[in-house]
């Protein structure tokens, strides 16, 4: 239920998860911001910031990201050097990581002559959006039909199929 709009940001009401004990289960209070960060308030008062779904990243950009997660900041000098054996035009770089400063994967702050940048998003949060991406594109999103394809096309090892299988009871018992 929208609540109220202001300038630039909107101001949603979502019911309680647990109507019979609504005490429990306060009002959260969603103001968008942009279209990037949500601030979420519960009847306490209380703000959470959500993270968003992670923009979609090209082959070549997820080069530059692992580095910037292994080490950042960074400056473009330092990304072009440790992408060295890409052998890479420096404004290819430069290029790249303009792309993905607009895709709000990087953020870039100056410090005296030097733009330094650093992500804004984790890995971990780019792998799942990946994942969940490959899956539903190549299996419905379905998990069985991958492990199926993965099972017959690879050998899997005895360790493998062991480990397999108590990943599997684990999620089964929870």
């Amino acid at each position: 239920m929208v609540s109220g709009i202001a300038s630039n940001s909107l101001l949603v009401r979502l019911s309680c998860l647990d109507a019979e004990k609504p005490e429990r289960n306060p009002p959260l209070f969603l103001t968008i911001k942009t279209t990037y960060v949500v601030i979420a308030n519960n009847a306490l008062g209380k703000s959470v910031k959500v993270m968003p779904k992670p923009p979609v990243i090209s082959e070549s950009e997820w080069k530059i990201m692992k580095v910037l997660w292994a080490k950042s900041p960074l400056g473009a000098y330092d990304i072009i050097e440790a992408l060295a054996k890409e052998e890479w035009h420096p404004n290819t770089v430069k290029t790249m990581l303009s792309r993905l400063t607009k895709k709000k994967a990087l953020k870039i702050s100056k410090y005296k002559n030097l733009y330094l940048y650093e992500p804004l998003v984790t890995e971990e949060q780019c792998l799942h959006a990946e994942s969940e991406s490959f899956l539903a594109r190549f299996f419905g999103g379905s998990v069985k039909p991958l492990l199926v394809h993965f099972a017959r096309k690879q050998k899997l090892t005895r360790a493998d199929i062991d480990e397999l299988k108590r990943i599997l009871e684990k999620e089964d018992e929870s």
